[in-house]
């Protein structure tokens, strides 16, 4: 019976991410295809004449708005439940 009660409480914990860090992968997703549909190198989106191109590709096409977190990680914002994942 505890071997039970332990599988459900685990299942469940894995459903809560699962279900929490789904938006956040396809934010990342999502940006990742824009600025490859908009012929922008993913890893040179942050530097020099790429930067401005890939923040109005992503400014113009994400679903939830763009997040940038500092001068070079920017991406598009998720839906996400936990308030410190966006």
């Amino acid at each position: 019976m505890g071997k039970v009660i332990f599988l459900v409480i685990l299942a469940g914990i894995g459903y809560v991410l699962y279900d929490g860090l789904k938006p956040y992968y396809d934010a990342l997703q999502e940006s990742d295809r824009i600025l490859i549909d908009a012929g922008i190198p993913l890893d040179k989106k942050g530097a020099g004449d790429y930067r401005p191109k890939a923040i109005e590709a992503l400014k113009a096409n994400c679903t939830h708005g763009l997040f940038e977190n500092n001068q070079y990680d920017f991406r598009c914002a998720s839906n996400s439940h936990f308030p410190f994942i966006n």
